[in-house]
């Protein structure tokens, strides 16, 4: 009898004993996501970027160009102008925020035009605010004037070309 017992418990033990080569079974579906966990503690600061001198120039011209354009371009001031003696040209010139100068030149002295032309783009990284026009030498020699926002100041004596000639000193 007591080898029955000790054949028993054998039995019993061994039948316990996982095998060493088991199979594991498949995969189960994913469970539920769990809830969010509480925020940790603020990391410590990066080390400092590179300086931006890096960057290639087309890149920053782009982005600055982007920028400009951000916001909506408005026109900021509009001039009537008149070059030459006979036969007359006569119109109206319109600068716009991103710098852009437009022409609706007249057909004739007494008749307006209809055609909206583009003339140049003064600056492509400046934000103008002010266009002006200014005559000398009986009305016959003329200077335009636009001004951004920084105080950049550019004159031109025919609309197609300009020049920034001086910075009014803003404080900021």
């Amino acid at each position: 009898m007591s080898k029955n017992i000790y054949v028993i418990l054998l039995s019993f033990l061994i039948g316990c004993i996982p095998p060493s080569s088991s199979i594991p079974g498949p995969k189960g579906d994913i469970g539920p996501r769990g809830p969010i966990g509480v925020q940790g503690p603020k990391g410590d600061k990066g080390p400092k970027g590179n300086n931006g001198e890096s960057v290639p120039s087309e890149l920053l011209k782009e982005l600055k160009n982007s920028l400009n354009n951000s916001n909506n371009e408005t026109i900021v001031g509009t001039l009537a102008y008149s070059f030459g003696i006979a036969p007359r040209i006569t119109g109206f010139s319109y600068l716009t925020s991103a710098g852009k100068v437009f022409k609706l030149e007249n057909k004739n002295p007494q008749k307006f035009g209809s055609e909206i032309k583009l003339i140049t783009q003064i600056s492509t990284d400046q934000k103008f605010v002010s266009f002006g026009r200014t005559t000398y030498g009986d009305d016959i020699k003329q200077l335009f004037t636009a001004v951004s926002t920084n105080g950049d100041i550019y004159i031109s004596e025919k609309l197609d070309s300009w020049a920034k000639v001086a910075t009014i000193p803003l404080s900021n």
